[in-house]
């Protein structure tokens, strides 16, 4: 997950920024433990109401750490995750040529010639203007993800090794076969991978929409007594 931290100033190094958040830290240190820990044992006794849909590994950390904090109306932290991997460029090329792949052909099977052909194909010159390539986006798209950023038979046929069998952007790019002793290959497009995951209903998303913070909540862990619960 990323943190970050905007001292809102070019030079953040040079800032007099007061107290520094380490010292902080420690020198209130019992206050910070007793608020989360207060705060924790609210969320436990509510039920430890579900927020999100738990990702794969951490399950314990979601069902705990992150579904307290969307319950108390504060940003989802995993959405920084998300972010993350938006942010990758070599994701974002990827799933720029597969989806340029499947709008030119889509799903069927072609040889690294064949797609070569196609994003070098040109207009016949007409009238003195020069000629123009039939397939821009696809040329474009492809020339992004190849090692040299030439449009060749092994260039592409290296990156459909690599990205091969998963499923990005909603795409999957898969082995089809020989035609006349040479590899086939087709992009597919993934149904149940471009449909949106059910969503829960949290003070988060409601947050977001514009309305304040779920207030009655934050009342309750200002209010709450950690001797109000009785002992097992």
């Amino acid at each position: 997950m990323r943190c970050t931290i905007d001292a809102h100033c070019e030079r953040p190094e040079n800032a007099n920024l007061g107290r520094r958040p380490d010292q902080i830290a420690m020198t209130d240190r019992a206050e910070y433990v007793m608020t989360g820990l207060t705060v924790m044992r609210a969320f436990f006794a509510a039920g430890c109401p579900k927020q999100s849909n738990p990702p794969g590994s951490f399950e314990r950390w979601s069902q705990t750490v992150r579904d307290c904090l969307i319950w108390l109306g504060e940003p989802d932290p995993w959405l920084t995750a998300e972010l993350i991997r938006q942010d990758d460029p070599q994701l974002e090329n990827d799933t720029a040529a597969l989806y340029q792949w499947f709008e030119r052909f889509e799903d069927e099977r072609q040889t690294t010639k064949d797609v070569v052909e196609t994003c070098k194909a040109q207009s016949d010159p007409m009238g003195g203007n020069m000629a123009k390539f039939l397939n821009p986006e696809l040329r474009d798209a492809l020339s992004k993800v190849t090692a040299t950023g030439r449009i060749d038979s092994q260039g592409i046929g290296n990156w459909l090794r690599k990205v091969k069998d998963r499923v990005i952007g909603g795409y999957t790019a898969t082995q089809a076969g020989h035609c006349v002793g040479i590899m086939t290959w087709r992009v597919i497009r993934c149904e149940q991978a471009a449909k949106p995951t059910d969503e829960v209903d949290t003070p988060i998303k409601r947050t977001y929409a514009g309305s304040s913070r779920n207030d009655s909540i934050l009342e309750s862990i200002r209010s709450f007594k950690p001797d109000s619960i009785n002992k097992s």
